[in-house]
């Protein structure tokens, strides 16, 4: 399993990505991250299209990714809402695994991770997908805020129900984003 390493801010590629990444940077005001609702749905519009907010459930040893909104273009990607849903019941068998390994690493990191995979859309062409998930908390971390992204090197993407038929994705960066000393763009 590819491991995930540290990383410098640079290596957000993603326009989109790197905007939100600068905006939870200012929200965090010094602290190690923001608290929940330090970025509000206002701050984040341009690109809600493609996050998902999610509140962490402390389960014994484990825990659960309950949904508490999603963009348009994440509900058509997934063929319906999963907003009041845990994350992990939504996920095919086929890509549970490696979709909650990344979250999970965000939770037990406490610090931004970013991924880069090679997948496929609802018509089997290669696409891929690029993710951020920002922690956020007070004394502990509490929520995230997940940021997927797919774009394709072939053209347009079938978006309609890409996650429901999406090959297991194929991770070629696992990243901690390691943002010590980094200043956002102004």
């Amino acid at each position: 399993m590819l491991a995930y390493n540290p990383k410098q801010p640079g290596t957000i590629r993603s326009i989109q990505q790197r905007w939100l990444f600068d905006q939870w940077i200012k929200a965090c005001k010094g602290a190690r991250m923001p608290r929940w609702g330090a970025l509000g749905i206002a701050d984040i519009a341009s690109c809600f299209d493609y996050v998902s907010l999610m509140q962490i459930e402390p389960r014994g040893a484990a825990r659960r990714f309950f949904v508490i909104a999603h963009g348009r273009k994440l509900e058509e990607m997934h063929g319906r809402s999963l907003a009041g849903t845990y994350m992990e019941d939504t996920l095919s068998e086929s890509i549970r695994e490696r979709v909650l390994d990344v979250y999970t690493e965000a939770v037990e990191s406490a610090v931004p991770v970013y991924t880069i995979a090679k997948s496929t859309d609802a018509r089997g062409q290669e696409i891929w997908h690029e993710r951020l998930i920002l922690p956020f908390g007070e004394t502990q971390l509490t929520h995230v805020m997940a940021m997927l992204e797919p774009y394709s090197e072939n053209g347009a993407i079938e978006r309609r129900n890409m996650l429901v038929h999406a090959a297991p994705p194929a991770y070629v960066m696992k990243a901690v984003i390691d943002f010590a000393g980094y200043q956002p763009q102004r």
